[in-house]
């Protein structure tokens, strides 16, 4: 290729580009001689947008700068290529400059940029080759420069084709003729992408290739070259006459391609907008517009010079201002501007032939009734109207691939910019918008159009009531046309018309004068075509006669309101048989006073509650639509609303006007009619029907019909329609009956009866335990929880309020009281227990009510909870509340051990305002807050009913509190909740205070003194005895413990920094026998040492080993887990991420590192075999089972047989009914607590889990053969949400036949740093004890693979899935031969046993479909159920 092809290639490219740009692009362009010049002239764009933000999208820029420079720097090898590159350049600026206007795309194109940048090829080493190499750039390689160039033009041509205005002229042909159909933007920006990575691809061959030129592989690859290269010109010579042979045939394809792009476009574009049903109201105002009416409009000057206006040039108004091309028609209500509204967009659709797009405000109708529903309608309109439009569909594709945080729905300001953008691509369009005084955001949608309509050439026109305040401000006087009586033509024409109809249908006297009739109406119309239309319905009713009619017509001699109106047809309505009366008034009450808009069939459903005496039967109207319209007399009318909760559209009512939904909310509408409906008594009735349905027609029952099973709120609605309704909004109709009647013009006694039948009503609620628990778990299905805030409220205002009312209120107190419990109670309910319900439901049927018991609901005996927790010390000097806590279960399990430690009052209130920016506290008064603690130690025995046995008061040493303060006493920091739903952060003092109980529970330590149980005559009367252990057992550890040298670095330093904390812990051994010692103080080396406890009645303790390790670790300890070898001097501890082991009776031993894992909370067992250590990171991830290393295990020598059981528990023979493998190596054991497994000698591998979580309590069964993993997770209860729960740790107790409970005990675990800011739990230890039959079976036996997973939904049974271990699995060839090696533990063969019993038949309840039986039939005979009797009390 020649230079000069090199240039025309190049030049051809420019021109054409600089040829297809407007006018006022051409105004805009302008050449940038370099990168950093174009990025000076970005940083220079007016943005409304602060600098900050530029800046962090020139970055981008700049990134595709320094990947084109090196590409501009090549090109100048074969061509003059500082021409060439400074209109590339220029073309970059263009394009930002154009989406510069658009702030929500700009980003967009700057990340689109960037990602070219990422795919451009590394251009800059082409230069340094050509040098080394001394050769020329080959054809093929300038071929590619020259079509990136090309390529790149094309891009900033669709790109700018994006932001720019049609000018109606021919289109220039593309730059390369090798598409043969039009795709939508982004299909062609990902052509684009695959063009740069051919080039990336094409220059490394070339680099490749050149690299070789110079030897002999090089030689024979040019000849190979040179036949590729003839090969190739015979095919390419072969393929040109093919594409001259088939190029007709591709016509009938290009055309069915680009249509199915272009739909496939629209509906994304579509999807993407989510526009709502906007065409209804345009249809209804379409249908009741009569002939020949509104023309009025079309011949006012206003609207004929607003109609002719030419938007060529118009000057910019300020933000919230509009010019001559936007019109306010305003009028008040019932003047017809709805009906304006639709006739206008026909007549310019029809006659003009422009594109109109429109939107009808509703309110009351959520998708209605703000702006940005405005804006998707619209823009659905738009895209929908240039389906066929290219330029069009790019811009919607554009915004659509270039999301920036992939949104599904575009936002509103994505809406916002994009209405403009295409508004500029449409010639003379037309938006019509109706009802703006029914938008919630008025004065939002005033802003935005005001800014949206600026620049494009689009006219608006807008229809509201005059008291827009918004657009009075904004609109100029001269652009605002007042209906006024305008329409009396129309009314006229109206009338005259309808009374002609009533006169041949002999509703009217054939003798009457037609035109003096219509003068009367017209006179009483005064401009509004609604009175007109409401009496022409009037007239039409079958009540009244001839003579009636025409002596209502004639009265008319004055102007009148809407409100006079309303009044003849409320008077008309209470004409009718008192049936038609009641259910008038009830429909009306409920479409005025609802907190939604209730749907057909709700509002259908309401009339079985419309009474309180009686059962009313709402299956009987052969036609409810046309019975409600006919009993209304015409104030109602059907329509359709919006249903978010299952997002369709449903048929509902509406009042025909908001006037007449207003007339009747109105504070004094019921002096008005004799409906007598008042907003006070409304919220009384609709309160009382709601609490009427849910007490007799919704099942008091687990609404699936079975315990442990949740319904769905689809199923529930269909079942129920109005418990949606009536279990969501009661609480808000009753709190807004607090008004006192008096202050009103209602008759009391019609207002005392409704009361006392709303009170009646809801003492029935609150008396039926069933019935409230059907309610909350209906109010959660329906994902909303109950609000038992507004019932505080309203009970305590009624209690108030009631003594001064004239009722009898004598047996409202009682019901007050109960109110005012329920609701406290339901706060409780909410706080505990608030996500599980949301997540599951039916759960208030299980194990809820035993952890919170209420006298309102019936408590599931198969759960019981006792708390071990005594009453708080009391005393002067001793704080209120304790500031730590723990416990431990004996290894029989028949009792727990609890130790608190409680501060000095002084120490609490130093402590509470620790979080203060202002707090200051001296020295003086911290050492003063050291005098006082105590330390208290309960036991409790647990084998059958919770019952404290010891309790001692230890008043603990000052000096040791000091110490311990010198040591560790710092800030924390902890996150609390803030207003409005907000997180904050908070800073407390914490402290390091270690505690610690045996499993004997005889033993205990605090701090560094060890204690011990004396028995008294009796256990109440035990005392105890106590040794400080000596911790000065390296020389080093001195200046820890030396009282006068912490005190003087803590003065000096206080508060204490993160390097300054000094901390350690003490744990027994499984067996009592050994106290383990371990420190950590940051860069220093860590000192553990083993205690013996003495075996003789005085207290002594030995040191067997101690040592310094060498490794330093970095930070502070949070969870640290220690165990003992069930048979070996060996124990295994957790720092950090990491498990080491200690051979503690070997002199000299190291520590051994024999996992590091990447959790912090690993909890962690020795085998039974004793040859493995079984590591668990977290909850959900599967166990780890790590051999220890056989010459760590040479170093430990066996343990002398007195001590050989470090893991004693009950014997297998006292199993052996229940376990049936008595002989298994695992020792039979009653309590389960952290992991259990057993290593076969054949390499499979079994055990059990005890998994706690902030929500529940699980026992996983897992067991491994070879390269098959099973696993199985039976939920023993969920948990509330108290604030101890996530510092409690499980142990299980498995029963001893089939008639008892599986007892589960939460102790309370110590922590690493104790505040006492944070929120403190009165329930915890405790003893939960829970039926077999009532746990779950939460995952069923299955093997678990990680890279096939199966289709069977029964695998999780609705649960999380349980990952398998790391190493890769093939799949079982017998599941259920698995399912038996795992049974064969005998811990896995005794859960088994509990979980055959896990899912009985339930009892079914089954829902009442079609017709509902008598509500207290039902409820006799629901009460009668032995699954009721026997499950609850």
């Amino acid at each position: 290729m020649s230079a000069i092809n090199d240039n025309d290639i190049f030049t051809e490219a420019r021109d054409q580009f600089l040829a297809s740009l407007s006018p006022e692009e051409h105004r805009l362009f302008s050449k940038c001689s370099s990168a950093d010049d174009l990025i000076e002239a970005i940083g220079k764009f007016d943005t409304t947008k602060e600098k900050r933000w530029l800046q962090k999208h020139l970055s981008k820029v700049s990134t595709l700068c320094k990947k084109l420079t090196p590409y501009f720097d090549v090109i100048g090898v074969f061509v003059q290529s500082q021409e060439f590159a400074s209109i590339a350049w220029g073309a970059i600026r263009l394009i930002l400059q154009l989406a510069n206007n658009y702030v929500s795309f700009f980003e967009k194109l700057a990340n689109t940029l960037e990602r070219i940048a990422l795919e451009l090829p590394q251009y800059e080493v082409l230069p340094k080759l050509w040098k080394d190499l001394n050769i020329k750039p080959s054809p093929r390689l300038r071929s590619s420069l020259c079509r990136l160039y090309v390529d790149l033009f094309v891009f900033f041509q669709n790109v700018a084709r994006v932001f720019v205005k049609k000018n109606g002229g021919a289109k220039k042909s593309p730059l390369v003729a090798l598409d043969l159909f039009w795709k939508p933007f982004d299909v062609r920006f990902q052509d684009f992408l695959e063009q740069l990575k051919l080039h990336r691809q094409l220059i490394n061959d070339e680099i490749l290739l050149e690299q070789y030129q110079g030897g002999l592989l090089a030689r024979k690859s040019g000849v190979e070259e040179l036949i590729r290269g003839a090969q190739d010109r015979t095919f390419t010579s072969e393929a040109c006459n093919q594409v001259e042979r088939t190029k007709d045939m591709t016509e009938d394809m290009k055309s069915m391609l680009e249509t199915r792009h272009k739909d496939d476009m629209v509906r994304r574009g579509l999807q993407w907008i989510q526009p709502p049903e906007f065409m209804l109201d345009l249809e209804r105002a379409q249908d009741l517009r009569e002939d020949g009416t509104t023309d009025w409009l079309f011949c006012e000057p206003l609207f004929k010079k607003w109609r002719a206006l030419e938007l060529s040039s118009r000057c910019a108004k300020a933000k919230g201002k509009f010019g001559t091309y936007a019109l306010w028609v305003h009028g008040n209500p019932g003047c017809g501007k709805t009906i304006l509204a639709s006739s206008v967009v026909d007549e310019l659709r029809d006659i003009d032939h422009r594109q109109v797009f429109y939107f009808f405000f509703r309110s009351g109708t959520s998708r209605l009734e703000n702006a940005t529903a405005a804006y998707r309608a619209i823009l659905a309109q738009i895209l929908q109207a240039n389906r066929q439009d290219q330029e069009m569909i790019d811009k919607i594709s554009f915004v659509m691939s270039n999301t920036s945080d992939g949104q599904a729905v575009a936002s509103k300001h994505e809406l916002i910019d994009l209405l403009r953008l295409c508004l500029h691509s449409t010639d003379d369009s037309y938006v019509i918008l109706d009802g703006v005084d029914e938008c919630v955001d008025s004065k939002d949608l005033v802003n935005d159009i005001s800014l949206i309509f600026q620049g494009p050439p689009t006219k608006i026109l807008m229809f509201s009531r005059p008291n827009v305040d918004a657009l009075s401000r904004a609109m100029p006087a001269e652009q605002c046309l007042a209906v006024g009586r305008a329409t009396s033509q129309d009314i006229d024409l109206f009338c005259s018309r309808k009374l002609v109809l009533l006169s041949e249908e002999g509703l009217l006297p054939h003798s009457i004068e037609i035109p003096r009739m219509t003068g009367h109406l017209v006179t009483g119309a005064d401009g509004m075509f609604l009175w007109a239309r409401l009496m022409i319905d009037y007239l039409s009713s079958p009540a009244l006669t001839p003579r009636q009619r025409v002596k209502t017509v004639m009265s008319v001699t004055l102007p009148e309101g809407l409100e006079t109106m309303y009044c003849r047809i409320v008077n008309l309505i209470h004409r009718g048989n008192q049936v038609e009366q009641r259910m008038a008034r009830w429909i009306i009450m409920w479409l005025a006073f609802s907190e939604r808009s209730l749907t057909s069939l709700e509002l259908k459903e309401s009339l079985k509650v419309m009474s309180i005496e009686n059962e009313e039967d709402a299956d009987d109207f052969s036609d409810f639509e046309r019975t409600v319209i006919m009993i209304s007399a015409g104030l109602i009318e059907p329509a359709t609303t919006y249903d978010s909760r299952y997002h369709r559209n449903v048929p509902c009512f509406r009042f025909i006007h908001l006037s007449a939904q207003e007339y009747f909310s109105t504070a004094n509408s019921a002096l008005k009619s004799p409906l007598a409906i008042s907003e006070p008594d409304s919220h009384l009735e609709i309160t009382r029907s709601c609490l009427q349905y849910l007490t007799f027609h919704v099942p008091a029952q687990p609404l699936s019909g079975k315990l442990g099973q949740d319904v769905t709120p689809s199923h529930l609605d269909e079942t129920f329609p109005l418990s949606n309704y009536a279990a969501l909004h009661w609480i808000n109709h009753l709190h807004k009956t607090t008004v006192n009647p008096i202050n009103h013009s209602v008759p009391p006694v019609t207002h005392s009866g409704i009361y006392n039948q709303l009170i009646h009503s809801l003492s029935q609620f609150l008396s039926q335990k069933f019935v409230l628990m059907a309610w909350i778990e209906a109010s959660y299905v329906f994902q909303e929880r109950p609000n038992g805030q507004k019932l505080l409220e309203w009970s305590n205002k009624e209690v108030i309020i009631t003594p001064s009312l004239p009722y009898d209120h004598k047996n409202s107190h009682e019901t007050y009281s109960n109110a005012l419990d329920f609701g406290n109670y339901l706060g409780i309910l909410e706080a505990d227990w608030g996500p599980k319900l949301s997540q599951s439901p039916g759960c208030i049927w299980e194990e809820i009510t035993a952890y919170t018991p209420s006298r309102f609901l019936a408590k599931n005996t198969a759960t019981q909870f006792d708390s071990l927790c005594a009453d708080k010390l009391t005393g002067l000097n001793i704080s209120t509340e304790y500031f730590c806590k723990v416990s431990e279960v004996t290894t029989d399990g028949h009792f727990v051990g609890v130790l608190s430690i409680w501060p000095s009052r002084l120490y609490q209130r130093l402590s509470s305002q620790s979080g203060s920016a202002n707090h200051q506290v001296t020295l003086t008064e911290l050492q003063e807050s050291c005098s006082g603690w105590i330390a208290r130690y309960e036991l409790w025995s647990i084998s059958e009913r919770a019952e404290r046995t010891v309790d001692l008061h230890i008043p603990l040493n000052q000096y040791e509190i000091w110490l311990q303060i010198c040591q560790s006493l710092h800030y924390g920091h902890r996150m609390v909740d803030g207003p409005s739903e907000t997180i904050r952060t908070i800073s407390t003092w914490a402290l390091h205070f270690p505690v610690a109980i045996s499993s004997n529970a005889h033993h205990f330590t605090i701090l560094r003194d060890l204690y011990s149980l004396v028995e008294g005559k009796d256990r109440l009367n035990a005392r105890f005895e106590s040794v400080r252990i000596d911790l000065e057992f390296q020389q080093p550890m001195a200046a820890s413990w030396c009282l006068n040298g912490r005190s003087t670095q803590f003065m000096r330093s206080w508060p204490l920094r993160t390097y300054q904390i000094y901390q350690y812990f003490f744990t027994f051994s499984q067996d009592g026998r050994y106290l383990f010692f371990m420190d950590n103080e940051i860069l220093k080396p860590m000192n553990l040492a083993l205690f013996e406890l003495g075996t003789s009645r005085a207290l002594k303790l030995d040191l067997v080993m101690s040592l310094a390790a060498a490794n330093r670790w970095v930070g502070r300890l949070r969870n640290v887990s220690t165990t003992f070898h069930p048979t070996k001097p060996l124990l295994a501890f957790t720092h950090s991420n990491t498990v080491c082991l200690w051979a503690f009776k070997q002199v000299g031993s190291p520590l051994s590192q024999c996992f590091c894992g990447r959790g912090t909370d690993q909890t962690i067992s020795f085998s039974s075999c004793g040859g493995y250590i079984v590591i668990k990171e977290s909850s959900s991830a599967p166990v780890v089972i790590q051999p220890i290393p056989k010459e760590f295990l040479g170093l430990a020598l066996e343990l002398e047989s007195s001590s050989s059981q470090l893991h004693k528990g009950l014997k297998g023979e006292e199993l052996k009914h229940i376990v049936g493998n008595p002989n298994s190596e695992i020792a039979s054991q009653d309590l389960f607590k952290g992991h259990c497994a057993e290593i076969g000698v054949n390499g499979s591998n079994r055990g059990v889990s005890v998994i706690q979580s902030s929500a529940k309590v699980d026992v996983r069964l897992w067991a491994e053969e070879k390269s098959e993993y099973c696993e199985e997770a039976i939920e023993l209860t969920r948990l509330p949400n108290w604030a101890g729960i996530q510092s409690s740790t499980a142990t299980v107790q498995l029963p001893k036949s089939r008639d008892e409970m599986i007892s589960i005990i939460l102790n309370k675990s110590a922590k690493p740093y104790y505040d006492m800011s944070e929120q403190i739990d009165d329930q915890l230890p405790a003893v939960i004890r829970r039926d077999q039959r009532a746990v779950k079976r939460i995952l069923e036996p299955t093997p678990k693979w990680p890279q096939e997973q199966s289709s069977d939904p029964s695998i999780t049974n609705g649960t999380d899935h349980i990952e398998p271990t790391s190493r890769p699995r093939a799949r079982s060839k017998n599941d259920a031969e698995m399912k038996e090696r795992m049974i064969q533990s005998p811990q896995t063969s005794a859960i088994y046993e509990i979980r055959s019993q896990v899912e009985p038949q339930p009892t079914n309840f089954l829902i009442p479909r079609g017709r509902p039986v008598n509500p207290r039939r039902w409820y006799n005979r629901l009460s009668q159920k032995r699954f009721l009797r026997g499950t609850f009390s």
